[in-house]
């Protein structure tokens, strides 16, 4: 997330919820550690009505150097995936 739009996200948490700008960012704040430290540990994290992003396992492997158009091998890693709920594609696509 861009300087500019975190800033306008807690700016407008603060105004919807009626506290201070420093307290709204410290609670946002609070929370995507807490998401990212459920992820990291494995566990999928569902917030309600916006949507679930679940820790994922993309496996092993074969891809290409776009340069030199060589062979490479692509370890395992966690990533971590994003599903929009239902309510949230309605909202977007009446938008």
């Amino acid at each position: 997330m861009s300087k500019t739009a975190h800033t306008a996200l807690v700016s407008a948490a603060a105004k919807s919820a009626g506290v201070s700008e420093a307290q709204a960012k410290s609670t946002i704040e609070a929370y995507l550690s807490s998401v990212q430290g459920e992820l990291v540990a494995g566990n999928d994290v569902a917030m309600g009505s916006f949507a679930t992003i679940k820790s994922e396992v993309r496996a092993a492997r074969t891809g290409r150097n776009p340069s030199t158009g060589a062979t490479i091998q692509i370890p395992e890693k966690r990533v971590a995936s994003f599903k929009a709920s239902t309510a949230l594609k309605n909202a977007l696509a009446a938008s």
